[in-house]
């Protein structure tokens, strides 16, 4: 892990709360050869999946739990381009089975 991100504002506060470009803006000052179009957003949310979509990322829905599951997660999972029961199976099959994708880990 090179970085962590996360946006500590509320709602219509800011551009770096999801689904807001902000985060990934952040990232990409602090790693010039970041770019969406090889990167990677794995989440649980509907606005982890809004936000990869909407910057052309491959995206990759994480089910968990489903008594744990936020709303809008169903959708969420319909509009993932992948989706994997847990964090731990994404990342496997991503390096197992895409090494050499255009995509890379944001």
């Amino acid at each position: 892990m090179d970085g962590f991100y996360f946006c500590s504002h509320d709602k219509g506060q800011c551009n770096c709360r999801k689904p807001l470009p902000g985060l990934f803006e952040q990232a990409v000052a602090e790693f010039p050869e970041i770019t969406a179009a090889t990167s990677v957003m794995i989440g649980d949310s509907l606005s982890d999946i809004d936000f990869g979509r909407r910057l052309g990322m491959l995206t990759v829905f994480i089910e968990g739990d489903p008594e744990r599951r936020k709303p809008g997660a169903e959708s969420a999972g319909k509009l993932a381009d992948m989706r994997f029961p847990s964090l731990a199976e994404a990342v496997n099959d991503l390096l197992t089975n895409h090494p050499k994708s255009k995509h890379q880990s944001a």
